[in-house]
């Protein structure tokens, strides 16, 4: 029993920092930039598929299931603004700058999170 509990904090811890890393390796957009490329979307896409694993791993009420919780309703308000049309590109761009801002302070919140899961083990 002691066994399967330590391999489900492990994994997790692992998915937890996989999570984490995908929000901080966001890429960025130029200063002078007027429109998202796809493969900025594509790659919030991606951060945010390994977000929803972490957190149907969290445990129910913790603190890492709280910050994913939230930079998944960031990634999703702003994927939902982007296909509405109701956003102009410059304006996505502007978000999206704010958007990655707080996901890299949230990644970096849930490094710490994922360190204490660690020291668990």
């Amino acid at each position: 029993m002691h066994e399967y509990l330590r391999r489900r904090r492990r994994r997790r811890a692992e998915t937890l920092a996989r999570a984490s890393a995908a929000l901080a390796d966001l890429p960025t957009l130029g200063r002078h930039s007027r429109e998202v490329s796809r493969f900025v979307v594509r790659a919030l896409v991606d951060a945010r598929a390994k977000v929803v694993e972490a957190h149907h791993l969290a445990r129910r009420r913790s603190a890492a299931r709280a910050l994913l919780r939230e930079a998944y309703r960031w990634v999703d308000t702003w994927l939902r603004a982007r296909e509405s049309g109701d956003v102009t590109a410059t304006q996505l761009v502007v978000l999206y700058g704010q958007l990655v801002w707080h996901l890299k302070h949230l990644a970096r919140r849930l490094s710490v999170v994922a360190r204490i899961d660690t020291y668990r083990l």
